[in-house]
């Protein structure tokens, strides 16, 4: 039976989407489009004052829940058969346009490919902005995964500023 609500192709169109998503303009009223902004040490950039950044799972009230070290965090379906786990991050500031979200990683203490990401970001009802869900793809084997400890530092930066990173570890949990 086909979904109509839902095609079988949506996903796929969905992926390819976000995957694109660094390419495209995060704010229209600037001149031109953000990217993602790939420094090689943004740990070399000033400290904006306000950069407080805290990683989390986003609530139904658009808060941000910061994950505790030790708790459980589920597992999600990943696009194309993976598993994933979809942290979202906040600062206390009043936009983030053109700021890229860096997402770095381990399980078990390897290293993992990380990711960039623009764009995405809504006000949040304590003042400040929060992102929606990242996608952080972590493997296609869930057996392989539940269980192990996972290590995500989140940090913000532009071209002149970087915020405060805000490093967790968790336990991933099998999807629901």
């Amino acid at each position: 039976m086909v979904d109509l609500v839902r095609p079988p192709f949506l996903p796929a169109l969905f992926a390819i989407a976000f995957t694109l998503a660094p390419l495209t303009a995060c704010d229209e009223t600037l001149d031109e489009p953000c990217r993602a902004v790939l420094i090689e040490s943004p740990m070399e950039l000033p400290v904006r004052g306000d950069g407080v950044l805290l990683l989390g799972d986003l609530a139904d009230d658009d808060t941000l829940v910061p994950w505790e070290d030790g708790q459980t965090v589920t597992l999600a379906d990943g696009f194309q058969g993976g598993y994933m786990v979809t942290p979202s991050v906040a600062l206390p500031m009043e936009s983030l346009s053109c700021t890229t979200i860096r997402l770095d990683f381990s399980i078990d203490g390897v290293p993992m490919a990380g990711g960039a990401f623009t764009g995405n970001y809504e006000p949040s009802p304590d003042g400040g902005v929060v992102s929606l869900p990242l996608f952080a793809l972590l493997g296609f084997l869930v057996d392989e995964l539940v269980g192990r400890e996972l290590t995500m530092t989140a940090l913000a930066y532009t071209e002149e500023w970087r915020s405060e990173p805000d490093t967790r570890t968790v336990v991933l949990g099998a999807p629901e």
